[in-house]
């Protein structure tokens, strides 16, 4: 005990004569301190300042500070600062402010797709090379850590602003920050702001506690006007999103160059969106919750499986996996068992899968996905997708059972009606699968979708082919789409392309198509009264003396191939045809794959060996003149895709 209460006199003696050191040496320390300020330089940046003086022992008053980076423009200028530091830790060369006064404040960051002007302040300064031919790949726990580790180093745990000006400046959208009387006192934040962006102002409270020991932020987003109940940002026709309030937590337990791992909880109430690629219609979710898990190495980034989002009584638990090698390899995988079917539908958000919300589920679902993919090499795409039931039943159908009975099916162009199209035998120009031709019948079947009669909607094949065809090509090229689906879009569903119709699109398919709700063949007859075969020319009858002014079930072979290939591009049919309606040349191997593949099955004869074939049709039908009126448009040749990934 003697020995602990001479070490703790000592200590105190220490820093007592440090203190009062710098009490009767601060004149020195302070023109010291100017003086390596002015010669201060970081990563190509510079400091200045007017003055700087002390207040007590531990306090640093400047004023008028400006940081200017690398490319000499002023990121941060503050008239007044007041600062105090821990003496104990910079004794340890470490800062760590106890508090903080700041007055009059302008911070202008920018920034485009390429750089800001504040990424000096994350690079390494010995790293730094004035040859950057080779640039070292991003080590993404370094940076997250240096950007953490300064986060909470500089956030005092008493903080006082008055008229504190944010503006950052991305891809010229401006949007701006002010705060003109915040407090954070002993870790507890309570900051009035306000946000502008394009003339919407939001008045927004922001209440909160900071531990810097445990890297742990916890905080509450809501509007600070008292009438208003909703925060609404980003007000412009293409996007908005308005929520009620946001709780968060954020925590580092895990903070290093090596490893940094990221634990955040998450919700938002009456969470109210708009996005046009995600959906057509505005989201509503009452509650929207999320528990993330990040582990964050040099070159990954894993979502652990911990991880889960909510929405109403749905969970799901994604398990994704990013790594950086010569291209991104990644990783998504979903395991979800025993799924409440009648949550499946209820929790679905307001504004999505709308044509489905009358259903009624009732049992179990159990379902696996598993997508592999390094973008380096396409070809080593994996997908796995498996739904299991128990005691499913679908109690109530709706309007899934739409195809079973004649309907009325509106035709939009660039978002118009410009028809109704009668499907049934209540119409005369109905054409089921037995008045057309065997040979046009497998000729679709060839060309589309080979695997439509023994399928449940979905060909993992045909979906790997697409993904892979897609990478590729850098762009989404090809959909992976079976005729299950393709019915099901224009039956159910608009044309509109967002993710919430593909989602809708193979959630309908799969509740039809396990269940049976309709049959196969009633399916394709469908199919066959709906498909757009030309422009403005809806199923097979019209199709049929649109070209060669007979019935369907009167097609020869080639013209059966011929209108298959037509499917994909129907408006721009006459680019396979020359000037006198005859098929063209570069369009000879389509053919004789798809007359090969139909000689497989025993749909028709083989050709005797010596025989060539060559595809000919003779167009009698309206198409003539509209071949006549276009021809100047006919390409020499077109883009064939002769690999048929839906095919057989």
């Amino acid at each position: 005990m003697k020995r602990l209460k001479y070490i703790a006199t000592i200590l105190i003696l220490i820093i007592s004569t440090l203190a009062i050191t710098l009490f009767f040496c601060r004149s020195k320390v302070t023109d010291y301190i100017s003086h390596q300020i002015e010669n201060y330089s970081f990563n190509g940046s510079r400091i200045s300042c007017t003055s700087i003086g002390f207040s007590g022992l531990d306090g640093i008053s400047i004023t008028d500070f400006s940081l200017i980076s690398p490319m000499q423009d002023t990121v941060v200028q503050i008239k007044k600062l007041s600062v105090n530091v821990s003496l104990t830790d910079l004794l340890s060369k470490k800062i760590n402010l106890k508090s903080v006064k700041i007055q009059d404040t302008y911070c202008n960051i920018k920034s485009d797709s390429l750089s800001s002007n504040i990424d000096f302040l994350f690079q390494n300064s010995d790293s730094i090379r004035k040859d950057t031919i080779h640039k070292q790949p991003t080590n993404f726990s370094d940076k997250l850590y240096r950007i953490a580790r300064l986060s909470f180093q500089f956030i005092p745990y008493n903080l006082d602003i008055k008229n504190l000006n944010f503006q950052l400046d991305k891809d010229s959208s401006i949007s701006r920050l002010k705060v003109e009387e915040g407090a954070i006192k002993s870790g507890k934040c309570d900051i009035p702001f306000s946000i502008e962006k394009e003339n919407n102002i939001q008045n927004l409270l922001f209440n909160g506690e900071i531990d810097k020991g445990a890297h742990e932020l916890d905080g509450t987003l809501k509007t600070n006007v008292a009438d208003i109940t909703n925060i609404r940002f980003a007000n412009d026709s293409d996007f908005f999103i308005e929520f009620e309030k946001i709780k968060f937590n954020l925590n580092f337990p895990t903070l290093s160059e090596d490893e940094t791992v990221i634990k955040t909880d998450f919700q938002i109430d009456s969470l109210v969106c708009f996005q046009q690629r995600i959906s057509e219609d505005t989201i509503k979710i009452p509650v929207f919750q999320s528990s993330l898990e990040v582990n964050i190495f040099p070159n990954e980034i894993i979502l652990t499986p911990v991880s889960k989002i909510s929405c109403d009584e749905l969970t799901i638990h994604p398990h994704i996996e990013l790594r950086k090698g010569k291209d991104w390899v990644v990783g998504i995988y979903i395991d979800e068992t025993g799924i409440d079917a009648e949550d499946l539908i209820s929790s679905l958000p307001e504004g999505l899968f709308n044509p489905i919300k009358s259903v009624r589920l009732t049992g179990k679902v159990d379902y696996h996905f598993l997508l592999e993919v390094d973008m380096n090499n396409p070809d080593s795409l994996r997908i796995e997708s498996d739904i299991k039931t128990k005691d499913f039943r679908i109690i109530n159908p709706g309007v899934l059972t739409k195809m079973n009975q004649d309907f009325l099916l509106p035709v939009y162009e660039n978002e118009k009606l410009v028809r109704t199209i009668n499907v049934g035998n209540s119409n005369p120009d109905f054409r089921s699968m037995n008045e057309v031709s065997p040979l046009l019948i497998n000729a679709i079947l060839q060309s589309e979708d080979g695997q439509f009669f023994y399928h449940k909607g979905f060909r993992l094949d045909a979906i790997r082919e697409a993904l892979i065809h897609d990478i590729k090509m850098r762009r989404f090229a090809r959909g992976g789409s079976t005729i299950s689906m393709q019915i099901v879009k224009n039956v159910f569903l608009n044309r509109n392309k967002t993710i919430a119709r593909k989602l809708e699109e193979a959630l309908i398919v799969w509740l039809i198509e396990s269940n049976k709700i309709t049959s196969k063949q009633r399916m394709f007859d469908v199919y066959l009264n709906i498909a757009e075969w030309g422009p403005d020319i809806y199923g097979v009858k019209e199709a049929s003396y649109f070209y060669f002014q007979k019935e369907p079930s009167d097609l020869n072979l080639d013209e059966a191939i011929f209108m298959a290939s037509v499917i994909p591009r129907p408006k721009k049919f006459y680019w396979s045809l020359d000037e006198y309606g005859q098929i063209k040349e570069s369009l000879y191997p389509h053919f004789r794959i798809v007359r090969n593949r139909l000689e497989r099955n025993n749909i028709i004869e083989a050709l005797d060996s010596s025989s060539i074939y060559i595809p000919h049709i003779n167009i009698t039908g309206p198409a003539k003149s509209y071949i006549s009126k276009h021809k100047t448009a006919i390409p020499d040749s077109i883009n064939t895709d002769l690999s048929f990934p839906f095919g057989l």
